[in-house]
């Protein structure tokens, strides 16, 4: 018995050496298809995991993740997961819908934390009924893609638009700008989504680049293409409206 196992954990041994010899990139992709636990896993395994997890630039953490566990843990393992993270983190991911509104303001940290280690795909999801008030330092990332649901998007005088941004999706956002007559500079946006949001109506656009528009609203909405300064290259218009006229 002794033997087997031994033979076992020589085998599994052979094997976690053979994946450590791929390049980081490569390594990096294998654990992304894997969820937390097994990558968390991985890593108390082997030491050069280890390293692998701490430094894997996309990180997800899904409906289908968080909402298996009471929140106080959820937090407590996030915060963990982000506190060891060793690089730069590209994408992010997390559904906040577990983590009630009062504790709103450790995501604020989180996305303090990733406003400086170099995030450029941002998606939050949020199917709690309190709305979500995307932090001001937020507003001074250079993001490619940004998605929110059910968030408050309240940014500073300051903010003149995401200047390289490329897909911007907004469900249920709510747009709460000083200036009713506000312009938002995109001049790298191809794709806009936007869903049920308010205060979207009086917002101009800049984005020469943008390719295709969904716009899905209440029923008493309704898109004006000439809010947007320039749409020379626009291909694809979606419009509706919502069924459902319950906010």
């Amino acid at each position: 018995m002794i033997g087997r196992c031994c033979k076992r954990l020589k085998v599994e041994g052979d094997k976690f050496d053979r994946l450590t010899d791929l390049p980081i990139d490569v390594q990096h992709q294998i654990q992304e298809y894997l969820s937390r636990e097994e990558a968390a896993r991985m890593g108390v395994l082997s030491r050069a995991w280890r390293h692998v997890f701490a430094s894997i630039p996309k990180l997800v953490f899904s409906a289908q993740f968080c909402q298996r566990k009471p929140s106080d843990t959820l937090i407590d393992i996030i915060r963990t997961i982000l506190l060891q993270h060793d690089g730069t983190i590209k994408t992010f991911l997390l559904n906040m819908s577990s983590i009630p509104s009062s504790q709103h303001s450790i995501i604020d940290q989180w996305m303090l934390l990733l406003s400086r280690n170099g995030v450029m795909d941002l998606t939050l999801q949020n199917l709690h009924s309190a709305p979500y008030k995307l932090p001001s330092y937020v507003y001074g990332v250079e993001l490619q893609s940004l998605s929110l649901s059910n968030c408050i998007f309240r940014a500073p005088c300051s903010f003149r638009g995401f200047h390289k941004l490329k897909k911007l999706s907004l469900h249920k956002v709510a747009l709460e700008l000083d200036n009713p007559t506000s312009f938002l500079w995109m001049p790298n946006l191809v794709v806009l989504l936007v869903r049920l949001c308010s205060g979207f109506p009086n917002l101009k656009i800049y984005a020469p680049e943008l390719c295709g528009i969904c716009f899905v609203t209440w029923s008493t909405e309704t898109l004006e293409l000439g809010h947007f300064m320039d749409c020379r290259k626009l291909k694809t218009v979606i419009l509706g409206t919502s069924r459902n006229n319950q906010r």
